[in-house]
């Protein structure tokens, strides 16, 4: 999800662009203020080749939760295709976002449950949603 911002102000729901059923598969990044992700099936497309994109477009702020490394990384001030500032954080301590945003993200919900399960509430790698709010059983 991509948050537009006007000037300094606090992202409103106009603000938040929508991905999905009926929105461009490309949005102009100008004032985009950051790029939220989760990993996909195909984790190093989004920690390098979409990292990379982003940089190049200018957008001061890449959120990737890695299901995989059970982290998650801001990176931020974007200079040519890279990040120049890059902030890990593993599942369980909050990150903090900086302003427009201010607040700290909660990643407990993000810590698994054991080894080879998923915490309640996590999209499996099938695409189930169990747990989730407005969730189809068994739907993608």
């Amino acid at each position: 999800m991509s948050h537009e911002v006007r000037g300094h102000e606090p992202p409103t729901q106009e603000d938040i662009l929508p991905h999905g059923a009926g929105a461009p598969p490309w949005t102009e990044p100008a004032g985009v203020a950051t790029v939220a992700e989760v990993t996909s099936s195909r984790p190093d497309q989004d920690r390098i080749a979409k990292r990379h994109c982003y940089a190049r477009a200018g957008i001061p702020l890449y959120l990737l939760v890695d299901r995989d490394k059970s982290q998650v990384g801001l990176f931020g001030k974007p200079q040519r295709d890279e990040y120049t500032e890059v902030r890990l954080a593993p599942f369980g301590q909050p990150p903090a976002l900086p302003d427009p945003f201010g607040f700290e993200l909660d990643t407990k919900p993000f810590l698994r449950a054991g080894a080879g399960e998923v915490s309640p509430g996590w999209p499996s790698r099938a695409g189930r949603r169990s747990g989730w709010p407005g969730a189809r059983p068994g739907g993608a």
